[in-house]
């Protein structure tokens, strides 16, 4: 697989992972979801695949740029910024 499909793989699942946790905050006030176990549980699940994916896609351009593997979430997007990939506000 090419670093491109890789990429647009990852774009995919972030994207459903985020449209996912949209679904459940549109299905419920904040009561409501915060009385679910289930829809709580569902929406922290589907958080944490959207920021591994967000990382793994930092990863795997901090790769392709040729730089050293970063040991953190923030030090990667630290990375890309400091590359001017991204905007020093978001790589904070």
């Amino acid at each position: 697989m090419s670093n491109t499909q890789r990429l647009l793989t990852r774009i995919g699942a972030l994207r459903d992972n985020l449209r996912r946790v949209q679904e459940i905050l549109q299905q419920a006030d904040d009561a409501t979801l915060l009385g679910d176990p289930v829809r709580l549980a569902a929406l922290k699940w589907h958080l944490l695949l959207a920021l591994e994916d967000a990382f793994a896609l930092c990863n795997q351009a901090v790769a392709i740029l040729g730089g050293e593997p970063p040991s953190a979430y923030a030090e990667c997007f630290e990375r890309l910024a400091a590359r001017g990939v991204i905007n020093t506000a978001t790589g904070r």
